[in-house]
């Protein structure tokens, strides 16, 4: 449920019982200041009567259309269709060449607001919309893919009232973004999926936006899973290479795309690559790209903090963490209550600290190995027991449980055995049957091959 200045001039007029019902709609929108009226020349109650009667004449008389692309969705497409069809008044379906029973499970659908259409796919998944949404006729027109379903049961009249609420506040261009979540993550995107029949149209190859020189984009409370980002569905289709090269096409066109950056798929470890995209991004971000991260070098575009969010992940799936470190603290010293950040911030510090006694415990390792074990116990008069006792303490900060168990077992010497007296009433309720942890720690302390 969204808050917005729509939802608290109606709460808090006295008589706002009686637009009750607009009310729960607005809760459903993420309007921020979008379409706000001045009332220089209503009152608040003037405008909002003509508010209710703009809305009741839109819910009465607009209609509802939702536009579907299909290709080889023979096991999908039937619930896909059927779970989504109260919510519309008309569905027009384009198949683009399956070649498995697709086309066969639709026309099993019985129902009067059912149209199919055929067009060979174009690898331009704008011009493919573009060409769906020039079949529906409905006034308002929302795009539902054939591998994605409602998350959760929803009220049939849903696009029904979002739309008429949106068309009494303005008549300008609207692009209505809909929640978009891969299937077992909580996170989500959004996909500009809802417009006004005729007042605007979809741009770039792929992660279609919709276009207009004054379109208004917002957040409806509307989720879909989408179940094409699973691994079957991204084989099946060549999702990854197919999305990749679009995603470089329309960056050839322009690199200031700030739709493709945040789509560009991580270049799993390519240098070159990932320079070009990091560069990309300060391209956008930054004021004079020279002056670098600087709290006041950033241009704060609607999605700055996505695209820093996404730079951030990489600089960690890279390992660069001084650079990650730095650039999360130059950003929370601009956004300090940004939680992503922060999270990141100390990650990072934590793994520089993990670095730091992973070397000390090699460097550690590689001294006791040159150490003759019976000399050294007739100078010191002690065991190798300690020595085992400090190499627990570095195997349990490293996180290493399980060697720091076995290790821990073969200790005798009841003061070595106090060195580590925490680390074991940790160690021991670790599970001692699990396979892996049974089995034979191998040279840890041997000596390392020349």
């Amino acid at each position: 449920m969204y808050k917005n200045w729509l939802t608290e001039d109606i709460e808090s007029m006295a008589s706002s019982i009686n637009y009750s019902e607009i009310l729960e709609i607005a809760k459903k929108i993420d309007l921020k200041n979008a379409f706000k009226e001045n009332y220089e020349t209503l009152s608040k109650r003037e405008y909002f009567e003509k508010l209710n009667l703009r809305y009741q004449d839109f819910i009465a008389n607009s209609t509802i259309g939702i536009a579907m692309l299909v290709k080889n969705q023979e096991n999908r497409i039937y619930p896909a269709i059927s779970n989504l069809l109260d919510l519309c008044d008309e569905f027009v379906v384009v198949d683009t060449g399956s070649t498995d029973k697709t086309v066969e499970q639709i026309n099993k659908i019985e129902s009067d607001k059912l149209q199919l259409f055929s067009k060979e796919w174009v690898e331009d998944f704008s011009l493919m919309r573009n060409f769906a949404s020039s079949k529906v006729t409905t006034d308002w027109i929302f795009f539902v893919d054939s591998d994605e379903v409602l998350f959760e049961t929803i009220d049939k009249n849903i696009l029904r009232n979002i739309a008429a609420l949106l068309a009494s506040l303005s008549n300008e261009s609207i692009a209505i973004q809909f929640k978009i979540k891969r299937p077992n993550q909580n996170s989500f995107t959004l996909a500009e999926r809802g417009l006004r029949k005729g007042t605007t149209h979809y741009v770039n190859k792929i992660h279609e936006e919709l276009y207009d020189a004054k379109i208004t984009k917002v957040r409806i409370d509307f989720l879909l899973e989408n179940q094409g980002a699973l691994i079957e569905e991204m084989e099946k289709f060549n999702k990854l290479e197919r999305y990749t090269k679009l995603v470089n096409e329309e960056l050839e066109k322009t690199t200031g795309n700030i739709k493709m950056l945040l789509n560009f798929p991580f270049p799993q470890g390519d240098a070159i690559e990932c320079e070009r995209y990091f560069k990309l991004v300060d391209c956008v971000i930054l004021k004079k790209e020279k002056q670098g991260w600087k709290k006041h070098n950033f241009q704060l575009t609607d999605d700055f903090h996505t695209l820093t969010q996404k730079y951030i992940m990489l600089l960690l799936s890279l390992g660069r963490i001084n650079e990650l470190i730095d650039k999360t603290a130059v950003l929370l010293r601009l956004f300090p209550d940004n939680y992503f950040m922060l999270s990141m911030n100390n990650l990072g510090r934590i793994l520089k600290q993990h670095q730091k006694q992973q070397k000390q415990f090699e460097l550690f390792l590689e001294q006791y190995s040159e150490i003759n074990n019976e000399t050294s116990f007739e100078t010191t008069l002690m065991s190798k027991d300690y020595a085992s006792a400090i190499a627990v303490k570095y195997l349990f900060s490293l996180g290493d449980y399980k060697n720091a168990v076995h290790l821990s077992l073969d200790i005798t010497d009841q003061e070595a055995l106090q060195l580590i007296q925490t680390e074991s009433k940790f160690l021991k309720i670790i599970d001692l049957s699990d396979e892996e942890l049974c089995k034979v720690r191998e040279g840890i302390f041997q000596k390392k091959s020349s």
